[in-house]
């Protein structure tokens, strides 16, 4: 190749690579307040899973998650209709409440669509797990003790990626509001007995081992790759 015909090449390669740059999807910000939060419908029909009844993810979806989505576009609508005279406390006592509703809204979402699947877990989060925690048995062991701890009780054991720290860590977010800052949520599991109650009782460990056997790793492949 000439010097001309190279110079050519690089200045094809160089406006390829602005327009690529130009063409980049911008980031859209929506305004905080005044639009309504949407129900997101399943993601996989509730009769496919072993061992969690219909009943109760219709249910779960239906009133539970529903409910939060409700509820935040209720909370919303009252933080954006406060007149500018409010006393602080008025406003604080709200966001607190926003914080819970989102939080349910957004973590609810996460776990459906992590289920749906039937547990097996592909190679690259074999590899991802096995990093992480040693051994895929190791993470599991941690996460499943994670969600019996919560037995009888209330919150979500997620699995989450810390990327300035660069660890996995398997952890408890009670309220729907109590979690690692900058977590990155790759797996949720819903510990609340709304969850289990209708099919097992008290019995939470059998929910988790149901739960195990339906997750949807393709859609948890799918959050780590977005990363």
């Amino acid at each position: 190749m000439n010097r001309r015909k190279a110079l050519i090449v690089g200045s094809v390669i160089a406006s390829s690579a602005l327009l690529q740059a130009n063409t980049k999807t911008p980031i859209i910000i929506k305004p905080s307040y005044g639009s309504t939060h949407q129900i997101k419908p399943l993601s996989f029909n509730p009769k496919s899973l072993k061992g969690i009844s219909e009943k109760v993810i219709v249910s779960h979806h239906d009133n539970n998650y529903a409910g939060a989505v409700k509820k935040l576009n209720l909370i919303q609508g009252q933080i954006s209709s406060l007149p500018h005279s409010a006393h602080p406390i008025e406003l604080g006592a709200l966001k607190k409440e926003e914080l819970i509703a989102l939080n349910s809204k957004l973590l609810h979402e996460l776990y459906f669509d992590n289920l749906g699947g039937k547990g097996v877990l592909p190679t690259s989060m074999k590899a991802l797990l096995t990093q992480g925690f040693g051994s895929v048995d190791a993470w599991k062991n941690d996460f499943v003790k994670t969600g019996k701890s919560l037995g009888g009780g209330s919150g979500w054991v997620i699995l989450s990626y810390i990327k300035e720290e660069q660890v996995l860590i398997n952890q408890i977010a009670g309220d729907h509001s109590d979690s690692v800052a900058t977590g990155i949520p790759l797996l949720v599991m819903d510990m609340y007995e709304h969850s289990y109650h209708m099919d097992y009782g008290v019995k939470a460990g059998k929910y988790i081992d149901a739960f195990m056997g339906n997750i949807n790793w393709k859609e948890v492949s799918s959050r780590w790759e977005a990363i």
